[in-house]
């Protein structure tokens, strides 16, 4: 176990290696933190222009009152959840809510060569013969993890940097809190969409294609996650979830992505194994 872990760790090191070498992870960082200002801009922009309209503001606070008076009353929501909705900054609900649709598609683009890199160059061949393919499988599991969690940091550190900055009224020291527990179910929600990836590129040896295949899946997945009788079985399904205050709903939807992250990467790990490379 020492062993395929040492292992392990020095092709997630080499791997991290080659990727600063090659801009790989400068363009992921580029790409998130890029995105993140883009939509921090935009926000900024568009909120301080109708907030700035004499009489708006009061008017956003009792449409606010009004529309927490009609989720609990009307549409029987639990006022646990209203009120702790109604707490969270807009900027900061959009800003995640917006990570939950687009993360898994960055995630197919930057990470399609997590694992058919080396089998397509012929490169495993060479790795192979002083580690072990589950070494490999782990090692580069790890380094795109790596290029997945600090640029998702980064990029809610810049979206909260500037929105400070720039957005009227936004309070930084209220909403940093609700921020790093969103901040934190965005590397387990991206976890799981990681080990979705490694299982495409598993499977398919052109980046491209993974690309696309990909894309298809997250398409049906999402389809599935919106029927009732069957949408437990995709993790698009878990989604709201993470909206919730209680700590049930939480431990489901953390424990949901998790479990399906893990699935997708025992059976990338299990092709691996198996696969003539």
């Amino acid at each position: 176990m020492n062993t395929t872990m040492n292992q392990a760790f020095r092709i997630a090191g080499f791997d991290l290696v080659t990727a600063l070498k090659t801009k790989k992870a400068f363009i992921s960082i580029v790409v998130y933190v890029g995105l993140a200002l883009l939509v921090a801009v935009i926000w900024t922009f568009i909120q301080n222009k109708v907030t700035a309209e004499p009489g708006v503001t009061e008017q956003l606070n009792g449409s606010r009152d009004e529309i927490k008076q009609l989720l609990t009353t009307k549409l029987g929501q639990d006022s646990s959840l209203v009120d702790y909705l109604a707490s969270i900054p807009f900027a900061v609900m959009a800003f995640f809510w917006l990570t939950q649709t687009f993360l898994p598609m960055l995630i197919s683009v930057i990470s399609s060569d997590v694992l058919n890199r080396e089998i397509r160059t012929r490169a495993a061949r060479f790795v192979l013969l002083r580690a072990s393919r589950t070494s490999l499988v782990l090692g580069k599991v790890m380094s795109h993890l790596v290029l997945l969690i600090v640029p998702a940091i980064l990029s809610w550190i810049v979206f909260l940097a500037y929105v400070s900055i720039r957005l009227t009224g936004f309070d930084v020291g209220a909403a940093i809190p609700q921020a790093l527990v969103f901040m934190g179910y965005t590397i387990v929600f991206g976890f799981c969409y990681l080990g979705l990836t490694a299982l495409v590129s598993s499977l398919v040896d052109g980046a491209a294609v993974t690309v696309l295949v990909t894309f298809a899946c997250l398409i049906t997945l999402s389809i599935i996650g919106g029927i009732d009788s069957i949408g437990w079985i995709s993790p698009s399904w878990y989604r709201y979830k993470l909206w919730y205050p209680h700590a049930a709903n939480i431990i489901t939807g953390l424990g949901a992505y998790l479990g399906f992250g893990l699935l997708f990467f025992a059976a990338a790990w299990q092709r691996i194994v198996r696969r003539d490379v």
